[in-house]
């Protein structure tokens, strides 16, 4: 991947393509306003999380090789990815992407950035609907026009088969339950410390969907 070098901004290290820059640098910057909000919302006890890398990379060959996937793997719509053990968010340049604008690929940058900053902070969490759906709900990746309250997947249906709507309601799920729980008994449940299932009141997707709707 030929770039204009390495360079760091408020200890995020960026390697990026010329062409690339001005989206680094964007992303660059609400990653920073993100990790801020999300510092004041939720209590952390570890060190600050430092030394994040942000790989853009000009082509699928290269994107495959810094998120460490398996080429027989890949599919078109993998463009972002986060390796907690390395710090390190991968993104494919919006340059080469097909299917999402720079604003999409700006709320892909931002979901990967909340899985690391869960991850590191609590614990890798092992339930998917609330580990996508923190991730979708703070990087604004949800749309009231894609909402029905009738055909809405139940909880049980999320755990069954998360692909089949997961990743629109999910967000949508978490929002409600950190609002009824507060965000210091979320993160016990994101660090596997209380089980979830106990917080999951009647009714609990269609309220949620209420509360959302009512927010916008």
């Amino acid at each position: 991947m030929k770039t204009t070098g390495t360079f760091s901004k408020n200890n995020i290290i960026i390697t990026c393509s010329k062409k690339d820059l001005e989206f680094a640098q964007k992303i660059t910057e609400q990653i920073i306003e993100m990790h801020q909000k999300l510092k004041r919302e939720f209590p952390i006890t570890k060190p600050i999380l430092t030394n994040i890398t942000l790989a853009i990379s000009e082509s699928v060959d290269d994107y495959i090789v810094s998120a460490e996937k398996k080429k027989e793997d890949y599919q078109d719509w993998m463009v972002g990815h986060s390796i907690l053990k390395k710090k390190r968010l991968c993104l494919l340049s919006p340059n080469i992407v097909k299917d999402y604008g720079i604003e999409e690929m700006i709320q892909i940058a931002l979901h990967e950035f909340v899985h690391l900053f869960f991850d590191y902070y609590f614990g890798e969490h092992n339930t998917l609907w609330i580990v996508e759906g923190v991730a979708i709900w703070y990087a604004d990746q949800t749309n009231r026009d894609d909402i029905d309250i009738q055909s809405a997947p139940t909880i049980k249906k999320l755990e069954e088969n998360f692909y089949d709507g997961g990743y629109i309601y999910s967000g949508i799920y978490v929002n409600y339950l950190i609002h009824l729980i507060g965000s210091e008994t979320f993160t016990k449940i994101y660090a596997n410390e209380l089980n979830w299932q106990e917080y999951i009141t009647e009714n609990f997707e269609k309220d949620a969907i209420i509360f959302y709707l009512n927010q916008q």
